[in-house]
Order: C-alpha cells, then structure tokens, then sequence
C-alpha cells in the first residue's frame, strides 16, 4: 500500500528544511529501549530519540504492546512533549 514510503514523505521535507529526523519501526524503537533497561542505560537511550526534531515511527501499532513497551511509548512521547518538539 505504501505506508512506509508516505511515512517517510514528511521526514524528507523536514530534512530539507534542516531538520534532525531519525525514521525507525516501532518495534526496533522498543527494543532498544527494552535494552536499557536491561543494560541500566534506558535513560541514555530516551535522551537519543527525544533529540531528533522529528522522530517518525513507521508500523506503528502493527503488534501488540507488551505492558513494558506501552510505558517506554508512553515515556517517550511525554518526553518529546516536554522538550517540546511534539508527539512521537
């Protein structure tokens, strides 16, 4: 259908017009926070993805979410929302 490639479509404008975009899936997102806490660097890993002007979650909400993802999501959009640079 194309999803992924329209997901895109606004990271790109954003790029050129000197945004920081970081496009990942979903699911890639929530491991690596998984990680941190695994390896007791999950607030280093929530600072990288509140950085980027413009985080762009492509498959979102393909899977359900585990009760620890859906509080990493949850961490994460709050924290972007307190940076002020938007939801994820």
């Amino acid at each position: 259908m194309g999803k992924t490639h329209i997901a895109q479509a606004p990271g790109h404008l954003a790029v050129r017009q000197g945004a920081h975009v970081r496009f990942a899936k979903t699911s890639r997102i929530l491991t690596e926070l998984a990680g941190g806490h695994a390896d007791r660097t999950w607030e280093k890993r929530i600072r990288e993805l509140v950085r980027p002007d413009v985080l762009i979650l492509d498959d979102f909400a393909m899977r359900q979410l585990s009760p620890a993802h859906a509080d990493d999501l949850y961490e994460l959009v709050s924290e972007r929302q307190l940076k002020g640079v938007g939801p994820a």
